[in-house]
């Protein structure tokens, strides 16, 4: 199926798609296919294509644009936009006796209205495509999906030279992205495009994702997490000069974190590499953990490379950057920098007509580990400055760090306002410390260890750095990392 050279505008439909609905072709479908459709697990459509056409001022019930009842193997557009496309759920859908006759079963759009502003499928997607010249632009929805929304899981998401924006929820509380996926996600990868987001993040998944790739592109401006896994995350690299800024997570909730990346699972790794950029993220809630990162299982390896930088980025709570339940390693290296983050956020927010202000004592202004903390590796040139907690391990903090090596590196200018460790800060005993001054590829020309139970109160002096690591009884916080006064 193919729409070419299309201009298709403010068409309207009481039920799924204002300008295209692909179901069951009259409700005397057989029972089979009923429940093939229910479970979307039929395939209704194998390739659908949109180039160079314009699809805009369209509303339906759910998929403002189009809808398909049922999974579709090739979801694809190219040179082609979507724009000011609205799914109400409130006064323009059809009653659900209505809706048997238009996709075979009533189960499929069970939670469809008002979902998907542009496009939605009830079903799963084996590629979903917006390749180049195409944009998502001012789509509206009132439930997941302010552009996509996708009932199954989806085997790949390709962002390509493409623009997203300002696609929003009429709900303002709503943030499960601009797409949503009630199932898995295989790869995402975003590349030389823009995201810049209002009310929602990018990308939602009740499911897992295996692996995120930003490369040349800008997620930012967005009032939610730029991604979401109610699952686990396999990996997410941010590379090639990429940006992912100014989101504000935990906008009008309690709770929240990660303008980056929110996982309630696991997380495999995170990396920011290649002159790319995080910073300026927030959590705002109450007790919001994590300003750009929150993991609330274990995130295996944390790394900043090549010249990146996670700075300015806060929280109301701990972890100003980053926040995990525990974590493998975090690396910092090759001339980069954790810088200026905050985790008791002070200040006063102004979003629109919301303002948000109030201090929490918390912990760890770039990095909050709540149980243990394998390794930290700061080295070639690379430094943890200006980092700022409320109350212990104004650069990082954990409550059990078990190794830490700073070769050619700096650690300077970072406060705790309350508690120990202004630049580093551990709460448990059994530590390994080296440090030295040799430069890259040249090894270390004066090293030591120490951090034994003996030996845990003053451990490192370095260029006029201090690390104090005393034992400290810290307050209870729940492995979801929120905060109990």
């Amino acid at each position: 199926m193919r729409l070419e050279g299309c201009n298709a505008t403010s068409n309207k439909a009481k039920l799924g798609g204002g300008v295209l609905h692909v179901g069951s072709s009259s409700s005397s479908s057989s029972s089979s296919s009923s429940s093939d459709a229910s479970a979307g697990t039929h395939r209704a459509v194998d390739r659908l294509e949109l180039h160079g056409s314009a699809l805009g001022v369209n509303d339906a019930c759910f998929g403002g644009a189009v809808s398909v009842a049922g999974a579709v193997g090739l979801l694809a557009a190219r040179n082609t936009s979507f724009s000011y496309n609205n799914a109400y759920r409130y006064g323009h859908c059809a009653v659900a006796s209505e809706w048997a006759g238009e996709g075979g079963a009533v189960g499929v759009y069970a939670q469809a209205p008002g979902a998907g502003g542009a496009l939605w499928v009830g079903g799963s997607v084996g590629s979903l495509e917006l390749l180049a010249g195409a944009s998502a632009e001012m789509n509206f929805a009132t439930a997941a999906g302010s552009f996509a929304s996708i009932t199954g899981d989806v085997g790949s998401i390709d962002v390509d030279g493409a623009n997203m924006q300002a696609n929003c929820y009429r709900l303002l509380t709503s943030g499960e992205g601009a797409v949503y996926t009630g199932g898995s996600v295989g790869e995402a990868r975003f590349r030389d495009s823009s995201v810049l987001a209002h009310f929602g993040g990018v990308l939602y998944a009740l499911g897992d994702i295996s692996s995120v790739v930003i490369a040349n592109s800008s997620l930012s401006n967005g009032t939610f997490p730029a991604l979401s896994s109610a699952g686990r995350v396999g990996s997410v690299v941010v590379t090639n000069g990429s940006t992912v800024s100014y989101n504000n997570a935990g906008y009008l909730l309690l709770v929240g974190g990660g303008g980056l990346l929110m996982a309630a699972g696991d997380v495999g790794s995170i990396i920011i590499t290649n002159g790319s950029t995080v910073d300026g993220n927030r959590a705002l809630g109450e007790l919001g953990t994590g300003g750009a990162v929150y993991v609330g299982g274990r995130l295996g390896h944390m790394e900043v490379s090549g010249g990146s930088s996670l700075s300015g980025n806060r929280a109301r709570g701990n972890g100003g950057a980053v926040a995990a339940s525990s974590m493998g390693s975090l690396v910092v290296t090759a001339g980069s920098i954790l810088r200026g983050n905050v985790a008791g956020d002070s200040s006063e927010i102004e979003l629109d007509e919301y303002r948000f202000a109030g201090y929490t004592p918390a912990r760890g202004g770039a990095v909050y580990v709540n149980a243990t903390l394998e390794r930290v590796e700061v080295t070639h040139g690379s430094r943890l400055e200006g980092n700022q907690a409320g109350e212990g391990g104004g650069a990082v903090f954990a409550r059990l760090l078990k190794q830490l090596e700073l070769r050619s590196a700096a650690v300077v200018n970072n406060s705790a306002d309350k508690g120990g460790g202004g630049g580093i800060m551990s709460s448990g005993y059994d530590h390994e410390v080296s440090w030295g001054t040799g430069g890259q590829g040249s090894g270390a020309s004066r090293q030591r260890r120490c951090c034994t139970r003996q030996s845990l109160q003053f451990c490192v002096g370095w260029v006029g750095m201090q690390l104090q690591l005393p034992p400290f009884v810290a307050l209870s916080l729940q492995r979801s990392m929120r905060y109990r006064r």
